[in-house]
């Protein structure tokens, strides 16, 4: 494992650890693969704000294809897993002050996006 890829792990760990704590009602109420799910949609949240910071004009000619598509995968999941995060009985269920902590801090994506803190 390269040295950026662990210091990746820790950043995700730390930013998965924080969204627990802000986003505990949901995650009280969650089945195992909600909370799976919804992991994997704060990950794709973090890897969608990076891609879309990067402009397109910094990538060397030869990478700039491969950039886009992943980029594109990466959009597409990030829709799938915020759409079944959106359907699912533990979001519905949560209280509206955190559906709206979610819908403000996971649902939407701007390339500033930083990762998620407690407030």
């Amino acid at each position: 494992m390269t040295d950026d890829e662990r210091r990746f792990n820790r950043e995700m760990t730390v930013h998965l650890a924080v969204a627990r704590q802000k986003f505990s009602a949901f995650y009280l109420r969650a089945s195992a693969d909600e909370i799976l799910l919804f992991d994997s949609l704060l990950m794709s949240h973090v890897l969608l704000a990076a891609g879309m910071a990067v402009s397109g004009r910094n990538i060397p000619r030869e990478h700039r294809r491969t950039f886009e598509r992943d980029n594109v995968a990466v959009e597409q999941m990030f829709t799938d897993f915020r759409e079944k995060v959106r359907a699912s009985v533990a979001f519905k269920t949560s209280p509206k002050e955190t559906i709206a902590l979610i819908e403000r801090d996971v649902f939407d994506v701007q390339p500033e996006d930083r990762p998620i803190v407690l407030q």
